[in-house]
């Protein structure tokens, strides 16, 4: 009796150990299968997040790009039209005034303008700019610059390595553009380098001015009108591109833009 009694109670106690293993296990089971499932989710939040930034971001540009094509074709087709209306008007002055020097002078002056409105047109259109890659339409803007007279610009270029998708040219070219008008804007320099270099890896372009410089930090952290808005804007931008835009002082003063992107 006593032996029976033993039986049932160790085959009671190993079934009460089996129950318990197999509740361990299935809480084990079940706290990983939510723990896969949450990280699973977080994963498929962060990549639609990424998504809708990445839309926004096309949208942003295609807004860009779309604005200012409008304005290329405004100043091309209507501005450059009246100036060179004014300048035919100048040319029959000047058969029937040869040697008026104010004539003659403003003959010079409307040529001028018409010359930089062409480049200017030129350089908002990114079809027409970006025609012969990324090199070309950098090393243009940094000749329009050039052509101002006031600042000494320098381009270096090493590119032809890898293959750009061509969203993302526009995209690094309008920023390009925003920081080279900083330099023009806030910086003061009278020097500006400029290189832009390809790897197998990533794309790098640097702008460099011997300007006044600025402190990033407290710039970004400021709101109104002197608060670093559009360079925030320049940096999320470069991260949608999987890349990133840092501003270092230069080594002797002014500031350094890198802009590093991901190939």
């Amino acid at each position: 009796m006593e032996g029976g009694y033993n039986s049932e109670l160790f085959i009671t106690v190993i079934a009460i150990i089996l129950i318990v293993i197999l509740l361990v296990i299935f809480i084990i089971s079940f706290f990983f299968i939510h723990q896969n499932r949450l990280e699973n989710h977080q994963l498929e939040k962060a990549a639609l997040k990424a998504q809708f930034e990445q839309e926004i971001l096309n949208a942003e540009n295609e807004i860009q790009d779309s604005t200012m094509k409008h304005i290329s074709r405004e100043l091309h087709d209507n501005v450059g039209q009246m100036l060179t209306l004014v300048k035919i008007q100048l040319n029959n002055l000047s058969e029937e005034s040869p040697d008026n020097k104010k004539i003659n002078d403003s003959k010079e002056f409307v040529n001028n303008v018409l010359t930089d409105i062409r480049a200017l047109s030129k350089s908002l259109n990114s079809d027409n700019l970006l025609h012969e890659g990324l090199e070309k339409a950098v090393g243009f803007e940094v000749d329009r610059v050039k052509k101002l007279g006031n600042y000494s610009v320098k381009f270096s270029a090493n590119t032809g390595i890898v293959s750009v998708d061509r969203k993302k040219e526009v995209l690094i070219f309008r920023i390009f553009q925003e920081l080279l008008q900083n330099c023009l804007k806030h910086a003061k320099a009278k020097n500006i380098e400029v290189s832009l270099e390809e790897t197998m890896q990533y794309l790098n372009l640097e702008v460099v001015d011997d300007g006044i410089g600025f402190d990033f930090e407290t710039k970004i952290q400021k709101n109104g009108f002197q608060s670093g808005a559009g360079l925030n804007n320049l940096i999320h931008r470069a991260a949608l591109m999987n890349g990133t835009l840092v501003f270092e002082r230069g080594k002797v003063s002014g500031t350094k833009a890198q802009l590093t992107i991901p190939v």
